[in-house]
């Protein structure tokens, strides 16, 4: 009884850090091409990059989060609120599709930690 219960809450835990990850890792990428191919300052570019890279690790932590043992749902909230930050600098430094990319993976890994 308690397997059909907890199973389908940890399946749909596992799905929606999946989607996240996948969110996570487009977003990154798509920042990390957009630096390179930018035509603004080195400072800005940089900025551009680090939060791609930094997108696509906290994509990473957010799906190997949702498929722990003990406690997946705090570990894999705290991972989501901290994409989301990356997605809201994102958005303000000025990198669209993008930021508004690993803010949805950050929406769908907090969803994801609720379920």
């Amino acid at each position: 009884m308690f397997s059909r219960i907890f199973g389908r809450a940890a399946g749909l835990r596992r799905s929606l850090g999946l989607g996240a990850f996948l969110l996570a890792l487009a977003g990154g990428v798509l920042a990390i091409l957009a630096a390179l191919e930018s035509s603004a300052s080195t400072l800005l570019r940089a900025l551009q990059a680090i939060l791609g890279i930094g997108a696509i690790i906290v994509g990473r932590r957010m799906y190997r989060r949702s498929q722990a043992f003990l406690f997946p749902r705090a570990r894999m909230n705290a991972a989501a609120i901290f994409c989301a930050v990356i997605g809201a600098i994102m958005l303000i430094a000025g990198v669209g599709l993008p930021g508004i990319l690993v803010l949805a993976a950050g929406l769908v890994g907090f969803v994801g930690a609720t379920a």
